[in-house]
């Protein structure tokens, strides 16, 4: 069932200062609609001036999704072919492996194997929303789809190749499902006052994905002008991490600018962002030796709890790696 998702839409400090006191309207009612408005092109996310509705406080418009051209583009069609050669191959690999005659890699089909590996990673930059395809399907559920295919079985120990050729089945699978009808429209809300938007979406997923891309489509636009860069975040009911909490010495957590005044967002401590009129601020907490710092913990998931649910989360890093649980997570939707 469609939901629609939230997520706040942040302007720089500078230009909340420049757009204070009684020209705030001017930012939020006029500026910031006119560059969302203009920010689609037409390509893979495209829209046109009749799909949008403008109200006096808000304005709903659908993002059309052509699946079509990712089927037929250079890089979707080279990566489908080179993959179905390393999976062939991989295929007598595994065979030979089964017979007792040990695992043997060609230098031929490791260069392949990495060129492959380059050419998904391309392929999902240029295409970003397939990124969804990698949560659709567990790797059980692949790998019983590839032996029937393939009438083969799937041996741990043959294990160069086998994740890229995983990966490549899910994209194919999750685009197998918009063959037949390759164009979606989704349709978007956004509120000037709140500056939040809501994506109607089939999963939770979906809605992230798509709320990257509809930032990084506004930041690459020619229409920013005054605006600058904004940040669009999730806005999180509840908020999970995917960390041994225990065995956890340091965290990252970058937050960006509150689009609001100290006492409306009640903070628990004081903002770096508010403080030193920064953008995005990265905290790095070192805990002490103590393995409970069950007191620190519980400030900790205040502070997060928030942040996330005010929109003003941006990410936590854990060693550099992003450790927010975006599948257990629970982003707020519209009640209505």
């Amino acid at each position: 069932m469609e939901k629609d998702y939230l997520f706040k839409l942040n302007v720089q400090p500078h230009v909340l200062e420049k757009y204070s006191g009684s020209r705030i309207d001017t930012l939020k009612n006029e500026l910031l609609p006119n560059v969302i408005s203009f920010s689609f092109g037409n390509d893979i996310f495209s829209q046109t001036d009749s799909n949008i509705q403008l109200g006096s406080d808000r304005m709903g418009f659908q993002i059309v999704r052509n699946y079509q051209d990712i089927l037929e583009s250079e890089e979707y069609e080279r990566l489908i072919e080179l993959t179905s050669e390393l999976t062939k191959e991989y295929v007598r690999i595994s065979r030979e492996y089964s017979n007792k005659n040990g695992i043997h890699y060609s230098q031929e089909y490791l260069d392949k194997h990495q060129e492959a590996i380059e050419l998904r990673k391309k392929l999902l930059e240029i295409f970003e929303e397939l990124k969804q395809s990698q949560k659709e399907y567990s790797s059980s559920t692949i790998d019983r789809i590839l032996e029937a295919e393939y009438d083969f079985v799937i041996m741990s120990k043959v294990g160069t190749g086998i994740d890229h050729i995983r990966k490549v089945k899910r994209i194919s699978l999750f685009l197998e499902e918009y063959k037949n009808n390759p164009i979606e429209a989704v349709q978007v809300v956004y509120k000037f006052q709140s500056e939040r938007l809501s994506i109607r979406a089939r999963s939770q997923q979906e809605a992230l994905t798509l709320h990257r891309i509809i930032e990084r489509k506004i930041n690459s636009s020619g229409e920013l002008g005054e605006i600058g860069k904004v940040t669009i975040n999730p806005i999180y009911e509840e908020i999970v991490l995917n960390i041994d909490q225990q065995n956890t010495r340091s965290i990252e957590i970058v937050t960006t600018y509150p689009n609001g005044t100290a006492d409306e967002l009640e903070d628990l401590m004081v903002d770096p962002n508010e403080f030193f009129k920064t953008k995005e601020s990265r905290m790095t907490l070192m805990f002490s030796d103590d393995k409970n710092n069950r007191v620190t913990w519980r400030k900790i998931w205040k502070f997060l709890i928030l942040k996330a649910q005010q929109g003003y989360l941006r990410s936590v890093n854990k060693n550099g790696c992003y450790i927010i649980d975006e599948e257990n997570s629970v982003l707020q939707t519209e009640r209505y």
